[in-house]
Order: C-alpha cells, then sequence, then structure tokens
C-alpha cells in the first residue's frame, strides 16, 4: 500500500494480520488511509467491513456496528457486511438482531456453513452466562441445525 496507493492491499494485508492475532497493527494500517473520496463502492465497503472486523477483534463493538453499517448501505447486496454485523449484534448478546443479520448474509450469498462455523466460534468465546443465553436461543431457533450445542458445556 504505501509504494501503490493500492487500498486492496492494504485491505488484504489487514486481514492477514488480523489472522495472525496482529489485530492492532491492521488497525494502523487501516486508520492512516481514508476512503471517502474513493469512487469503487466495492473497494469502500470491503474497507469499512475490514475496518469493522478489526474493531470488533479489538473489542470495540459500538465501532464494528457503525463500519458494518456503513459498508452494507454501500452494497446491499454483499454478504460480508451482514456477516460482521451477525457476529458482533451475537457477541453483544443481541441475538435476534444478529440473526437477523446472519439470514440476511445468507440471502446474499453467504453459506450456512460459513455461518455456523462463526456461531460456534462466537460459542466458544463466550462466557458462560453468554453460553448459556446463546445455547437457549439457538436451540429454540432451530433445534436440527444447532443440535451440537446440546452437548457443549457452558
Amino acid at each position: 500500500f504505501n509504494r501503490t496507493n493500492d487500498v486492496w492491499m492494504a485491505i488484504n494485508a489487514s486481514s492477514h494480520y488480523r489472522k495472525c492475532g496482529e489485530s492492532q497493527h491492521a488497525a494502523e494500517i487501516l486508520g492512516s488511509i481514508s476512503v471517502k473520496n474513493r469512487k469503487s463502492k466495492k473497494m469502500r465497503s470491503a474497507f469499512h467491513t475490514t475496518l469493522g472486523g478489526v474493531k470488533r477483534d479489538l473489542g470495540c463493538a459500538h465501532d464494528a456496528i457503525e463500519l458494518g453499517a456503513l459498508a452494507h448501505g454501500l452494497l446491499e447486496d454483499d454478504f460480508r457486511p451482514c456477516t460482521l454485523l451477525g457476529a458482533v449484534h451475537m457477541e453483544e448478546g443481541n441475538l435476534s438482531l444478529g440473526q437477523e443479520w446472519y439470514a440476511k448474509a445468507v440471502e446474499r450469498g453467504a453459506s450456512v456453513k460459513s455461518i455456523d462455523s462463526d456461531i460456534r466460534h462466537i460459542y466458544r468465546n463466550a462466557g458462560n452466562v453468554q453460553k448459556e443465553k446463546l445455547r437457549t436461543f439457538l436451540l429454540k431457533y432451530d433445534p436440527q441445525r444447532f443440535a451440537w450445542i446440546k452437548d457443549s458445556k457452558a
């Protein structure tokens, strides 16, 4: 990015930094970029979604939700902002709203398998009280799809 000024390079670098637990470094890179005057809605949406994911990693749920909503407003047919918003709302305990966003993500092309993987990850990282709430909600929402959660420890 520093050499080419190609925002896609920063977005891709951010993804790699997040995977290796360096979200703060990704935040620094993305935080130094303004996409306000860029013409490509796809790129701006991807940028905001990626930065929203970074903010989620860093525990800044409010910022992640704002960025996800901004990205969704730019490209309403893209599932990625919906997935981000679903995950953040689930982690914040807004389970119905999170599930609504996940349903929108599936309508826009996300696989149920990837959504379920996100939900498993959220469940594994939740505290005991949140796990119990999530378990109750998911089993009521779709007992067959989320049958795996019956055997999970709270």
